[in-house]
């Protein structure tokens, strides 16, 4: 092992730590990369979605009424995992108290700010470094089987119009015009023509690669210790490859982010919601699954074709054990709802399952910001890591590169430890 050095050192090479990087290489900076594995969890395993539409943070009153049914096991949207932690009680307590109808709503348009340009960002990796992210920009159809669920989909899509995102209404006659292959008792939809969607696994590759060959480099590692100045000024970070050095940190390791702010002797607010998909290959054609990723309202899931795979996606459990792998209820319930929705795919193969971890904030918002002399947070990103990625990395580049800092954070990261 051998001590290196950089200008900045970034902690997590997930989809938000890699635009970071890249950004700050492509501006000048020594930047150094770690993580123990660079580019998976929740950053490849996600629906691939980049959605201003769905910037209603998760800390609002729809979701605490997911969130008490939950107790009884009766919404898909959220559910409930055992062992509760303490740390978890302590985080849905917060969650409770941040999900008030205006405050729900000024975090809405903060979001959807935040989430501006995320598909041009994409697109310029994507043409930059030469790699398929598979980007499409063809919407997002919010589909719906009880009329009650259509109103209540209509209801949130005026609501967000206020913030600037736009919608379609369709009937049941306007959903079959665009996706064919739909079930016939569905009754109607709102599209969300603004929506695009990606693979997540391809395009956490490719703005990883652009970062590398801007110049940063990437130690596979984990954080196992901080050393500080007696100002309290970060010097050194220990890792299983070695001691790193450098003038400015930013933590931005995911789920992981609690654990290692600990290290630092701050205390975030970062909860794991375990979400599971599942992965089914076609022939090289979307084919069965349509031309533009779905939500099937009524499930709360997500079907996002893609060139030669289909990604579906669940729902979100808070608590639970890390290493639990999905069960096979909830992956037949996933491959059932997606079955209903779109008939065709039940003539695809099984698929791979995944589950992991994606870092939630009490109030729904990302931290991002400073959190001592020179270290910066960016985490807490939930469900909208892929879309928030580049305005992150704007937010980041601006505090360490030009001294200024221009978005909020959920909450300041607070020293002590968090447990």
């Amino acid at each position: 092992m051998t001590d290196e050095r950089a200008d900045v050192v970034v902690i997590g090479a997930g989809v938000v730590g890699a635009f970071v990087a890249r950004r700050l290489a492509r501006a000048g900076a020594d930047v150094l990369l770690v993580d123990p594995a660079p580019g998976t969890g929740a950053s490849a395993g996600n629906a691939g979605m980049l959605v201003p539409s769905f910037c209603l943070p998760m800390a609002n009153p729809g979701a605490l009424r997911d969130a008490v049914r939950a107790l009884t096991g009766r919404t898909p949207a959220v559910s409930l995992g055992r062992p509760l932690r303490p740390a978890s009680l302590r985080w849905l307590a917060g969650f409770a108290v941040a999900s008030r109808p205006g405050r729900a709503r000024r975090d809405a348009h903060h979001l959807v700010g935040l989430a501006d340009g995320a598909a041009d960002a994409y697109a310029e990796v994507s043409e930059s470094e030469g790699i398929d992210i598979g980007l499409r920009r063809t919407g997002w159809l919010h589909v719906c089987r009880a009329p009650a669920v259509l109103s209540a989909q209509v209801r949130a899509a005026e609501r967000l119009e206020g913030l600037g995102v736009r919608h379609e209404v369709l009937d049941a006659a306007g959903l079959r015009r665009r996706e064919p292959g739909l079930a016939a008792d569905l009754v109607g939809g709102v599209l969300y023509p603004d929506d695009a969607a990606l693979d997540p696994s391809a395009a956490t590759r490719a703005v990883l690669t652009g970062a590398l060959r801007a110049g940063a480099r990437l130690r596979q590692a984990r954080v196992t210790a901080v050393e500080k100045g007696s100002t309290g000024r970060v010097r050194a970070v220990g890792t299983s490859a070695g001691r790193l050095e450098g003038d400015a940190f930013v933590l931005a390791a995911g789920t992981a982010s609690r654990e290692v702010g600990r290290l630092f002797g701050i205390r975030l607010p970062v909860e794991p919601g375990y979400g599971w998909s599942i992965t089914v290959p076609t022939s090289g054609s979307p084919g069965p699954a349509g031309s533009r990723a779905l939500m099937a309202a009524d499930d709360h899931v997500v079907v996002n074709p893609g060139a030669h795979q289909v990604r579906v996606t669940g729902g979100m459990e808070i608590g639970g054990r890390p290493s639990a792998a999905p069960t096979p209820a909830a992956l037949a319930a996933l491959r059932a709802s997606a079955e209903r929705l779109l008939p065709a795919l039940a003539a695809l193969p099984a698929g791979s399952a995944w589950r992991g971890a994606r870092p939630m904030t009490p109030t729904g918002l990302p931290i991002i910001g400073p959190a001592g002399r020179n270290l910066v947070v960016a985490t807490g990103h939930g469900t909208l890591g892929m879309t928030l990625a580049p305005a992150t990395a704007r937010a980041v580049e601006a505090l360490l590169m030009h001294g200024t800092y221009g978005t909020s954070s959920s909450s300041r990261p607070r020293s002590g430890d968090p447990s």
